[in-house]
């Protein structure tokens, strides 16, 4: 069943999403999950969700499927809290859990966990489906993350992420033996010119085609090698989507695991595990301390350096 709305003019301005809480009984969430599976149209187009409604806007909204907000979803999980306080909530975050709803994972996210946990953290931030969310790790990737509690802790966070003031280290085990002297790898980022849902490291090809690419650095250490691997310590100095992943990829020594980066990899570990943790966090607070908390290293990337040892 379809609804249309007319906006009036007292409704100019409001974004998209307010405007459908406004005139149904849904959530913002509800109403920005709907925009972005594609059953909102305004003025008879696609609708994005960051639209503003103007007078005499013409909004339609298919009915006939509830979506699944982040307040209502199921949650068959639990997450190990590191530490919490009235401000943040840190917390280990296990391997294959999406962080936010998107298309693909509507429920089962570590935002419908933390709402279910703690339900303040539905109004803080600036996207409503991702209350709380200040960064966030690949859904294969697990360890060490931080949520806000409040919007003036969300707002210190999420400076603190861009100004890159928030230091970040990272378990990585790879394919092959890492070199001594590679101790940075500093390649600008952009999306592959043949696979665009993919990130690659930036060439003249993918200049010339205008791809967007941005500045990115690791810093590596080795931790041990064996024979056919090298357990490392990834520090990034830049927050690029994929980084780790893509600059060891780029080096050709893929991330143990990873089915995107790294296909041609020997299979005699025989685990489905992508081996990326984030180990430790250190973020800078309001009082000019900085506080680090450290996530144990999951039982299932145990059992693969166990392994390797034997």
């Amino acid at each position: 069943m379809q609804k249309t709305f007319v906006a009036q003019a007292i409704d100019a301005g409001l974004r998209l999403d307010l405007f459908l809480s406004k005139m149904l009984p849904v959530s913002r969430a509800q109403a920005q999950e709907k925009i972005r599976l594609g059953y909102v149209l305004l003025n008879k187009k696609p609708a994005k969700s960051s639209a503003h409604v103007k007078t005499n806007d013409s909004v339609s909204i298919d009915c006939s499927e509830k979506p699944s907000s982040s307040k209502d979803s199921a949650v068959l999980f639990d997450v190990p809290i590191i530490y919490e306080d009235d401000y943040v909530l840190v917390i280990n975050k296990p391997r294959g859990i999406a962080v936010h709803p998107d298309t693909k994972h509507t429920q089962n996210t570590i935002v419908n966990w933390a709402i279910k946990h703690y339900p303040p953290i539905a109004k803080v931030g600036e996207d409503m489906t991702r209350p709380g969310i200040v960064h966030r790790l690949d859904k294969e990737t697990s360890g060490v993350m931080i949520l806000a509690k409040t919007q003036i802790m969300f707002e210190w966070l999420k400076k603190a992420f861009h100004d890159r003031l928030v230091k970040k280290q990272y378990l990585v085990l790879v394919s092959g033996t890492f070199p001594e002297n590679i101790k940075f790898i500093d390649l600008d980022i952009g999306r592959s010119p043949n696979k665009p849902k993919q990130l690659a490291i930036s060439s003249i090809r993918a200049k010339q085609k205008s791809i967007k690419v941005r500045p990115a650095k690791t810093e590596f250490k080795i931790i041990k090698k064996f024979k056919k691997y090298t357990l490392l310590e990834a520090r990034p100095l830049s927050g690029r989507t994929h980084q780790i992943r893509v600059h060891l990829a780029s080096a050709g020594y893929p991330v143990v695991g990873d089915k995107i980066y790294g296909k041609k990899q020997p299979n005699d570990l025989k685990s489905g595990a992508m081996f990326l943790h984030s180990q430790t966090l250190t973020v800078p607070f309001p009082d000019e301390n900085s506080r680090q908390w450290n996530a144990p290293t999951p039982d299932d990337l145990k059992i693969i350096l166990r392994k390797l040892d034997n």
